[in-house]
């Protein structure tokens, strides 16, 4: 009925049919095969389930991956960072931010970012909610995150967990694109 239904639906509409199986198999090829092209991962349901909102009837099953940022700045201070601001990462842990916070150095005049960070900037709806304060730091610190594989507009669509410091490579050695393929 669906498919008859989106028959007459022009091709530019932002809704589509998702893909569906109650076969384990199918859905773990597609899980590992389909985040290369960007999906995040499978919503896992009951064939007869609503959606009900508020409620964890469905289960989010989210590919994820890791790579090498480079750290351009953080929220919080040098001190006691809180987030690592190379797109957005989740709030660090005492022991995370302990350990990087050894590694940063403020930066000069010198930095390839402004110094506040536009809305929207390092994830959320572009130009929405309060500019971002940041501190500035030398981007010279490379730190390792895991990532989502969904992406928008050249950036992860979801805030990056920071996962540890990577003092064995330097800047160049960090990939400049989001293909995270190996």
């Amino acid at each position: 009925m669906l498919e008859d239904l989106f028959a007459g639906i022009p091709m530019a509409c932002p809704l589509v049919l998702g893909m569906q199986t109650a076969d384990r198999a199918v859905a773990e090829v597609w899980f590992e095969r389909l985040a290369g092209v960007g999906v995040e991962g499978l919503v896992i349901k009951a064939a007869d389930g609503r959606y009900r909102p508020g409620r964890r009837d469905w289960l989010k099953y989210k590919h994820h991956d890791s790579t090498e940022v480079i750290v351009g700045g953080v929220t919080g201070s040098l001190q006691r960072p809180q987030e690592v601001i190379v797109g957005h990462t989740t709030p660090l842990t005492a022991a995370a931010a302990a350990e990087l916070a050894a590694l940063l150095i403020a930066a000069g005049g010198e930095h390839p970012w402004p110094e506040r960070l536009p809305a929207g900037w390092a994830g959320g709806l572009s130009g929405q909610g309060p500019p971002i304060d940041y501190v500035r730091v030398e981007p010279r610190v490379v730190v390792e995150v895991r990532v989502d594989v969904a992406a928008e507009r050249g950036r992860w669509r979801h805030a990056l967990r920071y996962l540890r410091p990577r003092p064995d490579l330097t800047p160049a050695d960090v990939p400049l694109d989001l293909d995270l393929q190996p």
